[in-house]
């Protein structure tokens, strides 16, 4: 009898854990014997086949951002891949693959995709909406924090809802903290501590919303 069945994913994979800023564990498991093939690709890419999965290829044999393959041929026929390399808060697709190991081995006809978003490197870690000074909020801040081991360059960045503002020529260095305020006189008045800047307009809502970057 001549086997002609392509193995099967198992246990709802393959999938994604411990997504960092650049890497992520892609988490495989098949019903048998045989060999499981990754590439990696940016969001929104064509999908490549089965057999450019294999090869390690995008769509039309063009260069993934990223490939991989293991046999599994033992226990549980599961493999974990460490996928590192890619950059922080980006979003990417992830196209699996596998074939068995018969002596002509059956390749899957269909690929299975995964999305996948690295962490951010630069995060917001604490709002004062409701400063503690009498009167008007006016030592409202935003504090972000970079999480990652680089320093960020932060030209270009801004805050368009809740408040306003664009960053200029500032770096975050890694494990820093950068803080937005309200007003730089009222902040140091409140907390004495200085902040970095001060915003150009708005204020926090005490009632809830949302702060993207």
């Amino acid at each position: 009898v001549v086997d002609t069945t392509p193995p099967v994913f198992e246990n709802s994979t393959p999938s994604a854990s411990s997504v960092a800023q650049t890497s992520f564990t892609l988490n495989t498991d098949i019903d048998g014997a045989g060999t499981i093939y990754y590439v990696v690709v940016s969001d929104g890419a064509t999908a490549p086949t089965a057999s450019e999965v294999k090869a390690g290829t995008a769509s039309g044999g063009a260069s993934a951002i990223t490939h991989g393959n293991a046999a599994v041929s033992t226990g549980g026929f599961t493999n974990d891949f460490n996928v590192a390399g890619l950059t922080a808060n980006m979003a990417y697709d992830v196209y699996v693959v596998a074939q068995d190991d018969v002596s002509t081995p059956n390749l899957q006809a269909a690929v299975t995709k995964i999305d996948v978003t690295t962490t951010a490197q630069i995060v917001i870690t604490e709002i004062m909406y409701n400063s503690p000074e009498s009167g008007v909020d006016t030592a409202e801040f935003i504090e972000f924090y970079n999480a990652g081991s680089t320093p960020v360059n932060m030209v270009g960045y801004s805050i368009q809802s809740a408040v306003v503002y664009t960053f200029g020529n500032v770096t975050i260095n890694a494990g820093d903290y950068y803080v937005l305020t309200t007003n730089l006189v009222s902040f140091t008045a409140t907390y004495g501590s200085s902040a970095d800047a001060q915003w150009t307009s708005g204020d926090l809502s005490n009632g809830g919303e949302v702060i993207e970057l």
